[in-house]
């Protein structure tokens, strides 16, 4: 019932612009003329958005890049094995992104601790390596 009033009263607007206007073309150039303002406004909105995209594009990368850019420095600690601990659980909780993955983490501790395989003792100290961008004396 709302549908067919709002349908009638849009055609008997549309019937009042007939008549006041004159002739069909005048409603066509009206018609033509709200078209061509909506392709506008259309128009403006992608210009808007896209602009708005590629400004948070750059701006997330810039902070990515800044990210990468600071410089970290390495260095060692030594930590003490708990029980159930091994290599691969402590290279586990102290890498750091600088390492492609795990085992290169691993890799790097046995190395600098002498090790021959990844058993570790409980209570053994072994020196792991680790980035900070502080700096310190």
């Amino acid at each position: 019932m709302i549908a067919e009033y709002s349908l009638q009263r849009d055609a008997s607007d549309r019937a009042i612009r007939y008549r006041s206007a004159g002739s069909r073309k005048a409603l066509q150039r009206e018609e033509r003329r709200n078209l061509f303002h909506l392709k506008k406004v259309l128009i403006i909105m992608t210009i808007l958005l896209t602009g708005i995209f590629i400004l948070f594009h750059f701006t997330a990368n810039q902070t990515e890049a800044e990210k990468v850019n600071k410089p970290t420095y390495k260095y060692y600690t030594s930590i003490e094995v708990k029980q159930g601990e091994s290599l691969w659980s402590i290279s586990e909780d102290h890498m750091s992104p600088e390492y492609k993955d795990v085992y290169e983490y691993m890799s790097e501790v046995a190395q600098i601790n002498h090790l021959r395989g990844d058993h570790l003792d409980c209570g053994q100290k072994i020196i792991i390596p680790y980035y900070s961008e502080e700096y310190k004396n």
